[in-house]
């Protein structure tokens, strides 16, 4: 579900993302999390807000509802507490569509890479 580079973290998601899914997909972020734990840097780089780039590729996602847009709030926020700055990428149009009619995109667009720029 990730890999490290020696400048950025790569992590994907896909699969379910609503109600039906979300429980599943905790569990795979609370793995992504530890690992991420484990391989970054001293809080040196952290202190000095270095931060450590992370891209996340959003192309497997097949649904999202308010409850996986709730979750995907909360990573963001326990990556940034971890001196990671997410950027997600190749992020599908439904989905996009579905995290601004569902309020999200204050949280997550500001993240969410887009040919144009970012949403």
């Amino acid at each position: 579900m990730h890999q490290n580079t020696t400048d950025k973290i790569v992590i994907t998601l896909d699969g379910d993302w609503s109600m039906n899914g979300v429980n599943h997909q905790i569990q795979n972020l609370v793995e992504v999390l530890e690992t991420i734990s484990d391989s970054l840097p001293d809080a040196k780089c952290q202190a000095r807000g270095t931060g450590i780039r992370s891209e996340v590729l959003m192309t497997g996602i097949d649904e999202l509802d308010v409850s996986g847009c709730q979750l995907l709030t909360l990573f963001v926020q326990l990556l940034k507490q971890k001196g990671v700055i997410p950027l997600f990428t190749d992020v599908p149009d439904q989905i996009k569509k579905k995290i601004q009619a569902f309020g999200f995109d204050r949280e997550l667009g500001t993240h969410v890479k887009t040919a144009q720029g970012y949403v």
